[in-house]
């Protein structure tokens, strides 16, 4: 995950502060004649704008452009974006809920479930 962020867009590993696992999707589909099920995990990252530089990319896999969503932009775009959900998965974070844990997540279905917090007080995760 590390090395695709400076790979694709050219952010220095340590500039990055990785989180947890948010959701998981795969999907099969054909590949060279040959089916193949692609996996795709996708974990909360935490960048400056700054340390983005795709100049600085490695293999820059056709990215065209780059740039931060807000919340309402990722709930109101005609774009096809994934993970499914992806704009709840902002706000339950900006929140302060985290993820239950980095992996068993359905496809494309990020669950909620109740987590204790240090204080022994309950507390929704997603």
């Amino acid at each position: 995950m590390v090395r695709e962020l400076g790979e694709e867009l050219g952010i220095d590993e340590t500039a990055i502060e990785l989180g947890v696992q948010l959701a998981k999707r795969s999907a099969d589909h054909l590949v060279g004649g040959r089916e193949v099920r692609q996996v795709e995990r996708y974990f909360l990252a935490r960048v400056s704008l700054d340390d983005v530089n795709p100049a600085r990319a490695t293999q820059p896999d056709n990215i065209r452009e780059h740039r931060w969503w807000t919340e309402d932009e990722l709930r109101s775009t005609r774009d096809t974006v994934y993970p499914q959900g992806l704009a709840d998965l902002v706000a339950a974070v900006a929140r302060g809920r985290t993820p239950a844990g980095r992996s068993g997540l359905p496809a494309d279905e990020p669950g909620l479930r109740p987590r204790e917090n240090p204080l022994g007080r309950p507390r929704l995760a997603l």
